[in-house]
């Protein structure tokens, strides 16, 4: 019990820190490579603070832990949304730019929405896990374009040698998000057997909290540094990303079985989070907002332990 806790800890430590490595050394390739920031910045730093989803519920699809998957990916969106923004806000009010976080407000609604029709069968079937990823990159390609016709880049002399600093990042960053990803999982599935704790509890609330640190991070200081666009968009952005990819690579993988509470009880608690931008359209999040926030995660906590 004591062991397993211990390599649980050292799993999030693993994941959060082989993302950070893995994030730098690539960015620091791709400029390297000629790659422009904005590419990089939608692309391998948009996907950074999501890996520990990605590894985590990749990884529990491969070793037949499917509810595991899909309860981190629900749990990780609703403690992005609830806990995340609701700290970010009570610690300092987020000044909320519209017209640069619309696109990615829209995304996460309606990746949220897309979520019932996919698990309404109660399985999770290689075909939509592909049609997922298809509709994550089609986003992803959409704003290249865009960027692209709207914006006329200037060629810089770009110094193309690559330092074995960079390789070794990539390199020591991969192999700890693997480690860290098999470690996370089999300890809370031990803790999980120990106190008698479905995986869909564990991974609905001790993998998703775990999982969402970095997010949690970069929206606190983001916060404090009243840059409250960069939250919502870290978070949105995130959110899609988790439903879209993480999801979408889970069931490719392997055929997911959706349990029943999922359907009826995170999926709709999932949902009601997400839509919860709807009600700051156009306007700034409050501290009390953000007390609103904090209390509809604590909610839910007790919610998913009673049933």
């Amino acid at each position: 019990m004591i062991l397993s806790i211990i390599l649980l800890i050292v799993g999030f430590a693993l994941l959060t820190k082989g993302s950070s490595w893995l994030v730098n050394g690539a960015s620091d390739l791709a400029r390297k490579l000629g790659v422009s920031e904005f590419i990089i910045g939608i692309t391998i730093v948009a996907v950074g603070t999501s890996l520990p989803e990605f590894a985590a519920s990749v990884y529990s699809s491969f070793a037949g832990f499917g509810d595991l998957a899909v309860s981190n990916v629900l749990g990780s969106n609703i403690t992005n949304i609830a806990l995340v923004v609701g700290l970010a806000a009570i610690i300092s009010k987020i000044k909320f730019g519209w017209k640069i976080a619309k696109r990615d407000l829209v995304l996460l609604l309606g990746s949220a929405f897309i979520c019932v029709p996919v698990m309404m069968g109660g399985q999770i079937s290689k075909v939509a896990g592909g049609l997922l990823i298809l509709i994550y990159i089609a986003y992803v390609v959409d704003l290249i374009f865009e960027y692209r016709n709207k914006k006329k880049k200037k060629r810089k002399k770009i110094n193309k040698k690559i330092e074995l600093k960079d390789l070794l990042l990539v390199t020591l960053g991969g192999i700890g998000v693997v480690i860290g990803a098999r470690l996370t999982i089999y300890s809370a599935v031990d803790i999980a057997t120990v106190f008698g704790i479905s995986n869909r509890i564990i991974g609905l609330t001790l993998i998703a909290l775990g999982t969402s640190l970095p997010e949690l991070a970069t929206s606190i200081m983001a916060g404090l540094k009243h840059k409250g666009a960069m939250v919502l968009g870290n978070i949105a952005g995130s959110n899609a990303f988790n439903i879209l990819l993480v999801l979408g690579a889970s069931s490719l993988v392997r055929t997911i079985t959706v349990n029943p509470l999922t359907l009826t009880v995170d999926l709709p608690l999932m949902i009601i989070a997400s839509l919860f931008f709807l009600f700051i359209w156009d306007r700034d999040i409050s501290r009390f907002e953000g007390i609103v926030l904090l209390s509809f995660y604590i909610t839910y906590l007790v919610v998913i332990f009673s049933l």
